[in-house]
């Protein structure tokens, strides 16, 4: 009975959001196109396809309030749980220095994601120092803490961030160097990072920027992708990525990961597809005999835009040699297999109302499933 009253709480203040904003007519002070945000099945990250630069700086507010429920009670989450946050995202630059900011700030935590401080070094190509997001992969290159600028409420588990099950390194203070390269046939899209990656406990912790404490030893990682010029609608890569994980307690002192993926994502003007794999291997050291655990993940999300407003998704996860692994047995909340569907709708230019259920197992083979709501908007 609890359950269904929190559940039914939870639909009731998505509804009553809902109604305020198709209703009120209350203006805002600029739209999402307006400021270069384009909430569409094809959303990408906010400080790519966000708001042009002004020497003033552009201040941006991604609310959200998500309500989930999960059908048994898993260890370490919340049987019914509604969560309200604020992502407050901040640019600015001047001449040839840049700077980012992303603060984070929920019930459960406040963090600073992302501080970051660039050079343009040339016009296509930017030298970044501070935290970052680590670019392994097209997810996390693409989608950031912004819950508006993701079409669904989740993120596939093998990207998960360090915090919320994650299994490598989302975040990486150091330096970035990133650009693009055009040539006659296309463009090549590069990034490279080196600093101080996470330290594992009962998960991993990644630095804290404004502590400088956590995080743990050296973590490098490469990403390469192309455009073709006929068919800007296409990328496609790899990356590769090594970290040096300390381990606390246990027989385990050290995980020394190394990543190589590759991904694939394109989009027309209805349909959207992304692809990733990841090899992942661990070769772990302490008081017991080296061992070495690896295994393989990937998914596969479509997206399809059936009306103007709506948007519905689905994602297929998969992990291959989860099983006694070494590594993500230290990690148990992490998402081995996940089946989700889901649809979202856009409340004008700047919010969106969201829905996934999905079928999930974790390493400790818990299985469940998880009904989720989200509303999300970005301001101004």
């Amino acid at each position: 009975m609890q359950a269904c009253c929190s559940v039914s709480s939870s639909v009731f203040l998505l509804a009553l959001l809902a109604v305020f904003t198709l209703g009120s007519g209350i203006p805002l002070h600029a739209s999402a196109d307006e400021e270069g945000v384009t909430p569409s099945h094809n959303h990408a990250s906010a400080e790519v396809e966000g708001a042009t630069h002004h020497h003033d700086g552009d201040l941006l507010l991604f609310p959200a309030i998500t309500g989930t429920h999960l059908n048994v009670p898993v260890p370490g989450l919340r049987q019914n749980e509604l969560m309200p946050e604020v992502n407050i995202f901040y640019s600015t630059d001047h001449e040839r220095l840049r700077f980012l900011a992303e603060f984070l700030l929920n019930s459960d935590e406040h963090e600073m994601e992302r501080l970051q401080l660039g050079w343009l070094v040339q016009p296509m190509a930017t030298l970044w120092i501070g935290r970052f997001h680590n670019p392994l992969g097209f997810w996390n290159s693409e989608h950031h803490h912004g819950a508006f600028m993701q079409t669904t409420i989740s993120r596939p588990g093998i990207i998960a961030f360090e915090d919320e099950g994650g299994v490598l390194p989302t975040h990486v203070a150091g330096l970035l160097a990133e650009g693009t390269l055009d040539r006659d046939r296309g463009s090549v899209n590069y990034a490279f990072g080196i600093g101080k990656g996470p330290n594992l406990e009962s998960e991993l912790e990644p630095v804290n920027i404004l502590e400088f404490r956590n995080g743990g030893r050296l973590a490098a990682s490469a990403r390469l992708s192309y455009r073709p010029v006929d068919d800007s609608a296409v990328e496609f890569g790899g990356f590769a990525g090594y970290t040096r994980i300390p381990v606390a307690g246990g027989t385990i002192d050290e995980a020394d990961q190394t990543v190589a993926g590759v991904f694939y994502n394109v989009e027309t003007e209805k349909l959207r597809l992304v692809a990733e794999g990841f090899y992942v291997s661990n070769r772990l050291t302490g008081s017991a005999p080296t061992n070495r655990a690896a295994f393989t993940a990937g998914y596969l999300q479509a997206e399809y835009q059936a009306y103007a407003s709506w948007t519905l998704f689905g994602r297929l996860e998969g992990t291959s040699g989860a099983k006694n692994n070494a590594y993500l047995d230290l990690n148990q909340g992490y998402m081995t297999e996940r089946a989700m569907a889901g649809a979202r709708f856009e409340v004008g230019r700047n919010q969106a109302l969201k829905l996934e259920l999905s079928r999930n197992e974790r390493q400790d083979d818990t299985r469940f499933n998880q009904l989720s709501l989200q509303w999300s908007m970005v301001y101004p």
